[in-house]
């Protein structure tokens, strides 16, 4: 960065409200790395392109039709943050429920800020919430397995003698395995299941996995697919909130029995600008106690939140990396450090500014030409 970058970006922290300390620092840092994935929030609709004085940097996305930044910095981050808090620019969610979705359960396992922020404002998209929601459209799982070998994907110029036998190893066999003896009772993301969800009435629980197949020996079993960037192609864990998610789908879809369930990490990256599943991870989730306990523990937390709607934060809970990849950094009021209660649902002043005098640096110089 110039020294006015540098001056210019240190100016929006303050206004942002945060702390000149090793927390900043570091979050700043994680953020920067993949602040691209944000670029949306700057993106054009077709209809409000001026043809006759177009902005440089940008460029026609047909996918999304509309255009979007070519260049997205830590910069440009900050300022649409401040943009969207000072004119109050977020909006709100209409609709509201007294159900706990397998989405709630995540959420609040990954950060119970994140989900008093889901539950209250619509969340802006982002680059990396567009390749999953098509990928997950392209349902990979069942027409890749289930097609002849001559009709297999052709992203990569491996012979495959098999279906998906790229990705088939000692690790990932017995999960491939299943899925080709097994009948496929429910999939969704598609036109005809994107708006059904299995509701347990008891519970007052609500969700809608990815898969639900039947085993040769009569089984049920769910499989939720997550879609991960691979930068090391070492990614041997899986998180805590998608694990509850999935935990979620074998306990309380009681229309089926379901008897264990599947966590499927799809690693990608970047070729040629084409997004190209490179690797899959792959966890099995059977019923047992410990699964039992800590669905149940996240559930009751979850619930009496939702009940006394406030949550007491301790500053320690807050991880600048953590924070740095929420689904929910640009409305967060709170990863600032400087708010140690968080309410159901978010509050405004959470949102409120900071003073912070303009630089000097910054002001146009008076004798400049115009």
């Amino acid at each position: 960065m110039t020294d006015k970058q540098l001056i210019f970006k240190d100016y929006l922290l303050k206004r942002l409200g945060f702390k000149n300390n090793d927390f900043t620092n570091e979050y700043i840092e994680y953020l920067s790395e993949i602040v691209f994935i944000h670029k949306e929030i700057a993106a054009i609709d077709i209809k409000d392109w001026d043809e006759n004085n177009p902005k440089p940097f940008y460029k026609y996305d047909p996918h999304l039709d509309r255009f979007s930044p070519t260049r997205f910095s830590i910069i440009d981050f900050l300022a649409w943050e401040y943009k969207l808090k000072k004119e109050n620019l977020f909006k709100l969610l209409e609709i509201h429920t007294d159900y706990v979705s397998a989405t709630d359960l995540a959420n609040y396992t990954y950060c119970p800020i994140g989900y008093s922020i889901g539950k209250t404002y619509k969340i802006p998209k982002n680059h990396l919430g567009d390749i999953g929601t098509k990928k997950h459209e392209e349902h990979r799982l069942i027409k890749f397995t289930k097609k002849p070998i001559n009709e297999c994907e052709k992203d990569y110029e491996v012979e495959k003698e098999t279906p998906y036998n790229f990705f088939r190893n000692p690790t990932t066999k017995y999960f491939f395995d299943d899925i080709d003896s097994s009948e496929l009772i429910f999939s969704g993301h598609s036109d005809i299941n994107d708006t059904q969800f299995f509701i347990n009435e008891e519970k007052k629980f609500i969700g809608q996995p990815d898969y639900i197949f039947k085993n040769k020996d009569g089984q049920y079993y769910v499989v939720e697919e997550k879609f991960k960037r691979d930068n090391n192609s070492n990614q041997n864990y899986f998180f805590r909130n998608n694990k509850i998610q999935l935990a979620s789908y074998i306990y309380y879809l009681n229309q089926f029995n379901i008897d264990y369930g599947y966590l499927v990490y799809w690693l990608y990256n970047y070729v040629y600008s084409k997004v190209q599943v490179q690797d899959c991870k792959i966890l099995k989730i059977d019923k047992s106690k410990n699964v039992e306990v800590f669905l149940f523990n996240a559930f009751d937390l979850v619930n009496a939140f939702n009940k006394e709607k406030v949550y007491n934060l301790k500053q320690s809970e807050l991880s600048p990396k953590k924070c740095a990849n929420c689904v929910y950094v640009l409305i967060c009021g709170h990863k600032n450090q400087r708010i140690n209660q968080v309410c159901l649902p978010y509050q405004q002043r959470y949102l409120n500014l900071f003073y912070a005098e303009y630089p000097s640096e910054l002001k146009k110089n008076e004798n400049e030409d115009n």
